[in-house]
This record gives structure tokens, C-alpha cells and sequence, in this order.
């Protein structure tokens, strides 16, 4: 699926008194990664929410994005606990062509094989992590939304990650939520600092 370029033009928001975003513009270059980056409470997963369709800007627009087209991991793990990380990611995965043995093979990559037959609810926390994170890039999409997806893993366990990320983007664009400074360095991605309010954001050029 071809990626093409998403942003948002003069988009506001606020919750309450607190204003998240005052007229901000951003340009995502189709098929490029990008981490964004911002104190907690800045606005990373209220600008990814506003990007999936799941929360409403009180003014501005998204540009780009085809609903649909999307493959999404939340800072919760939204996972069947009753299904092993096999099934989850079959569950959620539109072609049925896709086999039991090429998931499997997807996600021993990232997880213990003896995880790959256990219910997800019997799993660890690193380990849902890694199944939810499976889940977004296994879908076919055009833009992947992670938002802080490599917390709790160890340095050894995000590398293998981020590895397994980097090898399945094939072309799409990336935008990513999260705290690790070195995150971007080891994507091979840009880093947007999202502004605590006003139009602009640092290392928004495309």
C-alpha cells in the first residue's frame, strides 16, 4: 500500500483550561520515519488519537490520511487475553491467505517460542508489549501510529524490536510516540519535539 504524506494544518486543541496544541502545523513526508518527542502531557498520543480518527481537533484539519489504512499500537495493550499472541495477530489480520506457520514465524523473532502457545493473559508485561506491537506491524497499512511502544523492554529486547519494526515498514510511514532519547537514532528516524503551544514544532521539515 502506497504511503503518502499526512499532517495536520492548524490544528488546536485543549482539554478543559489546558491547551494541548494552538494552531500547530505539521507535514509528515510519505514512506519516512519520525519520532515525536514532548514532556508527558505534551500532546504526543492526543496528536496520534487526533491522527487515527479518535479524537476531535476544536479546530484544524488532518490531511492525508485514509481511514482504513492505518495500523495502530496503544500505550494499553488491547489484546484478546483468552488468545495466544498467534491468534491475536490472526484475529485482527484481513487476509486469511495468512497462515498459522507465518505468524508464528513473524513473532518467534520477538518472543520465546514457548510464548507463542500461551495465552496472552499468562504472558508479561514486555511480552504484550512485543504481541500488541506484532499486531500493528503485521497489518497491512500505510502509516503505522505507535505510541510508546519500546517501554519496559530491556536495551537488548528494544534492539531486537526495533530491528523487527525497521525490517516491516517496506515503504510505509512511521510516527512514533515516546520518551527514549535514542529512539530515533535507532530507527533511522526524525525527531519532532511537539511545542507546549503555538503553530511550530522543531524538526517538523520534511
Amino acid at each position: 500500500m502506497r504511503a503518502s504524506r499526512v499532517g495536520v494544518e492548524r490544528l488546536s486543541k485543549r482539554f478543559g483550561m489546558h491547551e494541548v496544541f494552538d494552531e500547530l502545523s505539521l507535514e509528515f513526508a510519505g514512506g519516512c520515519s519520525y519520532c515525536l518527542r514532548a514532556p508527558s502531557g505534551g500532546g504526543k498520543t492526543t496528536l496520534l488519537r487526533i491522527l487515527m480518527g479518535l479524537e476531535r481537533p476544536d479546530s484544524g484539519r488532518v490531511i492525508g490520511v485514509r481511514r482504513g489504512a492505518i495500523s495502530v499500537m496503544f500505550q494499553e495493550d488491547r489484546l484478546s487475553d483468552a488468545l495466544t499472541p498467534v491468534e491475536n495477530v490472526a484475529l485482527l489480520h484481513p487476509d486469511r491467505r495468512v497462515s498459522r506457520r507465518m505468524i508464528e514465524a513473524e513473532l518467534a523473532e520477538i518472543l520465546p517460542l514457548r510464548a507463542l502457545s500461551q495465552s496472552v493473559v499468562e504472558l508479561s508485561g514486555g511480552m504484550r508489549r512485543r504481541v500488541a506491537l506484532a499486531c500493528a506491524m503485521l497489518f497491512p497499512s500505510s502509516l503505522v501510529l505507535l505510541d510508546e511502544p519500546f517501554t519496559g523492554l530491556d536495551t537488548a529486547t528494544k534492539r531486537e524490536v526495533i530491528d523487527f519494526v525497521r525490517a516491516r515498514l517496506r515503504g510505509r510511514t512511521l510516527i512514533v510516540a515516546t520518551h527514549g532519547a535514542d529512539d530515533a537514532e535507532m530507527l533511522g528516524a526524525r525527531t519532532v519535539t511537539l511545542p507546549t503551544s503555538g503553530g511550530g514544532a522543531d524538526g517538523d521539515a520534511v
